[in-house]
């Protein structure tokens, strides 16, 4: 968690450090309201000036909420959220915009997103040739995890889980912004459970 009075200082950095393609990572600042009058904000988005690949980089970043009114002494924890789409180190500007002060502000977030990174030896192999209705013989090869983090390896033709996984998630009633985040399954029933609980929960917040 970050903490960052709402005049002071003018810019505060938070730092999403490495995170796997594919999962997504919270940070949170705190702005606190230390006049003596209401205090109306807003995080702007990247400007029309930002170049197209700041903007992608952008558009990895949630911020909730991105705008509010504080009371006097009163504060607000906003929440960053950081989805990996590509891999790399970004850097960017948040701009914040305090009513009524001339002063700019910013958020600046850091982060890498690492991609999971295997490697197949062979990487290829080649069954001699056996008569018809006759097994050929095994080949071996290995499978070598380069990252840092495990690594879920699967068959697309005969996984049955993640067939099953395919299957729930083509089915079930996506929110209005198309993502719906779970912690990893280890079984066809626990993603069962994270994706429905989940599902309820962001079509709730949707209605009220």
């Amino acid at each position: 968690t970050e903490e960052d009075d709402e005049t002071d200082p003018e810019q505060t950095s938070i730092d999403f450090d490495d995170v796997l393609i594919g999962q997504s990572k919270d940070l949170y600042i705190r702005l606190v309201n230390i006049e003596t009058v209401e205090c109306e904000w807003q995080f702007d988005a990247l400007s029309d000036a930002a170049d197209r690949s700041s903007k992608k980089s952008g558009s990895q970043f949630t911020i909730e909420p991105n705008r509010g009114k504080l009371a006097p002494n009163e504060f607000v924890d906003v929440n960053v959220r950081y989805i990996p789409k590509q891999s790399g180190a970004v850097q960017l500007q948040f701009p914040l915009h305090v009513k009524h002060n001339a002063t700019e502000k910013f958020l600046v977030v850091k982060a890498n997103g690492v991609r999971r990174s295997l490697q197949l030896e062979p990487s290829s192999v080649a069954f001699d040739p056996v008569l018809p209705c006759t097994a050929s013989e095994p080949i071996s090869f290995r499978i070598h995890n380069n990252a840092a983090a495990d690594i879920i390896v699967y068959s697309l033709d005969f996984d049955e889980q993640y067939k099953n996984e395919e299957t729930l998630l083509s089915s079930i009633k996506w929110p209005s912004n198309g993502k719906i985040l779970v912690p990893p399954a280890i079984n066809d029933m626990d993603m069962l459970t994270a994706v429905l609980q989940e599902q309820s929960l962001l079509i709730q917040n949707e209605q009220t």
